[in-house]
Parts: C-alpha cells; structure tokens; sequence
C-alpha cells in the first residue's frame, strides 16, 4: 500500500519541526494522549536521546543538518500486530489506525563525511485520524522501548 499524500505531508510537516528543533511544533503533532502525556521537554529528550544513540562517537550532542526528511513504512499493519513488540496506547485502534511511518533524520552531506552516519533519527511511528486531524498516537525509536511512550 503506497503512502497517501496526507500522510507524507503529515510526516514532512512533523520532521521539518524536528529538524528545525520545534519541539513545541512536534507536541502539536501528538494525538491527545501523547500531548496530555508529554511535555514539549519530553520531546526534545526523546530526539535528543535518537541523536546521542546514533551518534555515540561524536564529541557532544550532535544535530541532523538536513533539510529534509525520509519517509517510509506501510499501510499493512493492524494494532493488534502493533501490540505484540510494542506498548501502544489503548487509544490507538484499527479504524483511527492510518499508517505505520518510519522517518528518517538524514545527516547533511558534510555530516555523513565527518561522523560516516546517513542519519541522526529513526522513529517509528503508528499515525492516527483524530478529530483535529493526523496525530503520533505511538512512537519507537529504533524499537528501544525504554525511550517510547506507553
């Protein structure tokens, strides 16, 4: 199942925040459980902790310098598959179910020459329909679930 334009735009939208470090913007992307959940500190730790985790060898906390971002994943995926490998919300279900999203933070060129890394962030994302619109109503990074929200 090929990915719909609102969901990459959706996706395009929340990965620009973070690129650009809006972690107030990327709150907003949150489904209602995730923003009542999460403060917008908690958000900037949860990508922080995906920079710091793919970056382990570089001196300090590094940024992704990209300007853009890359998406994939599919549309295949139900919740009850979700919920076997991982903490998904009560909230989340198959009909607000959109898709499954992977995005990607790509280095910049110059990045990936210095630190030999093609990106900063991985997150998995199950993107829901809520009554605002699309929502993160679940993320994973890298499928480490000391870092999701559950």
């Amino acid at each position: 199942m090929d990915m719909d334009n609102d969901i990459r735009e959706f996706g395009n939208a929340l990965g620009n925040c973070a690129l650009a470090r809006n972690w107030t913007g990327v709150h907003g992307h949150l489904a209602p459980w995730m923003a009542e959940a999460l403060t917008v500190d908690d958000v900037r730790r949860f990508f922080e902790s995906q920079y710091r985790g793919i970056a382990r060898d570089a001196p300090g906390l590094v940024y992704p310098d990209s300007t853009k971002v890359e998406l994939g994943g599919n549309g295949f995926t139900d919740v009850s598959e979700l919920r076997e490998s991982h903490p998904v919300h009560e909230s989340v279900s198959d009909e607000n179910l959109r898709y499954w999203l992977r995005m990607l933070l790509p280095t910049s060129d110059a990045q990936r020459e210095t630190l030999a890394l093609d990106f900063l962030a991985e997150v998995w994302i199950a993107v829901v329909s809520t009554p605002a619109g699309l929502r993160v109503g679940y993320w994973s990074d890298n499928g480490d679930e000391a870092s999701v929200y559950s």
